[in-house]
């Protein structure tokens, strides 16, 4: 593995560690908003630093920008859990497509039956 996944595997954990903590611990509403706050940027950051960086490129609705609206989405509704498990799964499969040497699945016109339409 990796510096770079090794790195990532770390931030996941630590992600999950936090996450775990605020549904284990007893603890006051404001707390539980940080923890899950923190546990969002450690998983997180990269994908939104990435999302900002292609939105100032022009590109809309990259697979970044969609998962930081998802996100964002959730902390406004106030499923800060949620919005840091949602980032939290999505890095989790970047990793392990990145560890098994994979790509990201994509239609494939090229089967036999498959409506040419949608491509």
């Amino acid at each position: 593995m990796e510096k770079e996944q090794k790195i990532k595997v770390i931030r996941i954990i630590a992600s999950i560690v936090l996450l775990m903590a605020t549904y284990i611990l007893a603890i006051p509403e404001e707390i539980h908003i940080g923890l899950c706050a923190i546990a969002y940027v450690i998983i997180g950051a990269d994908i939104v630093y990435a999302a900002l960086r292609n939105l100032c490129k022009g590109q809309f609705l990259g697979e970044s920008f969609l998962m930081t609206i998802a996100t964002v989405g959730a902390f406004v509704i106030g499923e800060y859990p949620e919005a840091v498990a949602v980032m939290m799964f999505y890095q989790i499969e970047g990793t392990f497509l990145r560890y098994s040497g994979g790509t990201k699945p994509g239609f494939d016109c090229g089967i036999d039956g498959y409506p040419s339409g949608l491509c």
